[in-house]
């Protein structure tokens, strides 16, 4: 049965597999490991092992599955929450786990894994008989290339026994067509046709189906701006559009808050209406909204009234709107004055970035220089933690980067993992593109052992510590809220450099401006695994963070 699985995974499509090898995976994985062409990458932890997955199947595009392996029972409870984060944010991904027999004595190692997996809101598929394998993989991968993870679990008791698996095939899985809902269609092309003030916002699901240069045209026909979500950041950066507004919601600069705050009909295409999208249900103001998703929204933050959903494909559901929709000429948001508005954006951006911080680097100036430094062809993945609201919003969308983030599920640790398994998907696709990682320091912590798993895989990989020796959110939060934040410190941090250089990793401290762009040099002449422990400054508040947690000031414009 190990040839079995390990033979269909091949057929399936599936290059390589992450994990950390136990009683319930390891025979098939060692027969895996000896199929040409197949690489196995090998974990520390079975939540790094996860998100590396989680990382390689975002990384390598449409229609990719990212597949890791755990073994039963304790293996499967320690993947819970990088399964939860692949859940929330609709990551390809297939975690393929065993399951024991129930006999008794009882296998130390069961738990009801059924139940821990729905709960992180993952498919669980159990097969018990060999003849079930083929058609079980075949739906889970299906299911976790539809944006949910599944997990595919094998009775122990069949791992010694022989089946023929029939005729090989080289084929995917098909996916079934997900359910349409088109009926909004009508409406949403007359309030579009009615609108003066229309903006458009993007998400990943418009860019995984191929829908971006369609919403554009859509959008520059009834003389919109665009916004995108987190995910679908560098979405736009091929069309070069100057009414290009940046991020929606909390990241939003604040041109395009302003200008959020006018529109009277915004089209959201492949993108969900979450806390982050629309700044707790605030961004978008009074607007009627339109919502093309390929299906219902987990979440919604904004009044349920005021949403028309078109539940579709979004290339799909764009085509025949467009075909639909009248001329619009009214320039709408795309004038002269939202054009001033925006010219203005980078000074003020210029003006963040040079300002002093007495207690270490200015975060702003440390970002802009990675912006500067980092080039055009990289994929930058950054964690969760208050370091990303100086990151996401303040690093440019250029043509050739791409951008991935690790926010879903609020779960700090997963940035670094992500980074590898993007970093490995680059070099299986025959891509010499750099990875950059952007993690916090409390974040870096939780998965500080993986470094030697990106050693050992011989990734492209720069991790950029931005380390304030502290948890940051919980730093900024205790002392807005009165009490003594320095309970969010480290009053003896770890020691970054030492830690990585004994993982194999090429490290060094950044305490200076210079030694930051020859550090950030250094990886773009050589490659290899480097990390940059950058000392910022604790004391400095990010943008989102002054909006989130306090009074707002007289003139937020």
């Amino acid at each position: 049965m190990s040839q079995i699985i390990a033979r269909q995974l091949r057929n399936a499509g599936v290059a390589a597999v992450f994990g950390v090898m136990g009683d319930g995976n390891m025979y098939w994985l060692a027969e895996y490991a000896a199929l040409p062409g197949m690489r196995w990458c090998p974990a520390w932890h079975e939540a790094g092992a996860v998100g590396m997955a989680d990382g390689y199947a975002r990384a390598a595009g449409r229609d990719s599955v990212g597949v890791a392996t755990v073994t039963m029972g304790p293996g499967l409870a320690q993947a819970l929450a990088a399964l939860t984060a692949a859940v929330r944010t609709r990551s390809p991904v297939l975690v393929i786990t065993a399951e024991p027999d129930h006999v008794f004595p009882p296998n130390a190692q069961d738990i009801d894994q059924r139940s821990w997996a729905t709960t992180a809101g993952a498919r669980y598929r159990l097969v018990t008989e060999p003849a079930d394998l083929s058609a079980a993989l075949a739906e889970t991968m299906a299911c976790a290339r539809s944006g949910q993870p599944a997990v595919l679990a094998v009775a122990t008791s069949l791992m010694d026994r022989e089946h023929d698996d029939g005729p090989a095939s080289d084929a995917p899985p098909a996916i079934s067509p997900a359910a349409t809902d088109m009926t909004g269609l009508g409406s949403a092309v007359r309030l579009l046709a009615a609108s003066r003030r229309p903006l458009v916002v993007l998400g990943r699901g418009a860019e995984l189906s191929g829908a971006v240069p369609a919403v554009v045209e859509v959008g520059r026909r009834i003389g919109a701006c665009f916004l995108t979500t987190v995910p679908a950041k560098g979405c736009l950066a091929d069309a070069r559009d100057p009414f290009d507004l940046g991020l929606a919601g909390t990241m939003a600069h604040p041109p395009a808050r302003r200008l959020a705050g006018l529109a009277d009909v915004v089209l959201v295409v492949g993108a969900a209406l979450d806390t982050h999208n629309t700044f707790r249900g605030s961004f978008f103001g009074d607007a009627r909204l339109i919502r093309i998703d390929i299906r219902p929204p987990a979440q919604m933050w904004h009044p349920a009234g005021d949403v028309i959903e078109i539940t579709a494909d979004a290339a799909t559901a764009i085509t025949q709107l467009a075909a639909q929709l009248p001329p619009h000429r009214e320039p709408g948001l795309r004038n002269p004055e939202t054009a001033e508005l925006l010219a203005r954006e980078p000074s003020r951006r210029a003006a963040l970035a040079a300002a002093q911080s007495p207690d270490g680097l200015n975060p702003w100036a440390v970002i802009a220089a990675i912006d500067a430094a980092v080039s055009d062809r990289a994929h930058i993945v950054t964690g969760v933690g208050h370091f990303w609201y100086f990151a996401a919003p303040y690093l440019s969308a250029r043509p050739g980067r791409t951008f991935q983030f690790g926010y879903g599920f609020g779960l700090i640790g997963q940035g670094l993992p992500l980074a590898i398994g993007a970093a490995v998907a680059a070099a299986d696709a025959g891509a010499n593109r750099p990875t950059v990682a952007i993690e916090g320091d409390g974040s870096f912590w939780m998965n500080p052992q993986e470094l030697q798993s990106a050693v050992r895989f011989g990734a492209n990989l720069l991790v950029i510590v931005l380390n304030n020796a502290a948890y940051g959110s919980e730093f900024h939060k205790l002392g807005i809220a009165g009490l003594d934040p320095a309970a969010g410190t480290f009053d003896r941090p770890a020691d970054v450099v030492a830690v990585a250089r004994a993982l194999g990793a090429d490290a060094r401290r950044v305490a200076t401006a210079d030694e930051l762009h020859a550090g950030l040099a250094a990886f773009a002449a050589s490659g290899g695994v480097r990390v940059l422990d950058v000392g910022i400054a604790r004391s400095v508040m990010s943008e989102a963070y002054q909006r989130m947690h306090l009074p707002p000031p007289a003139d937020d414009n």
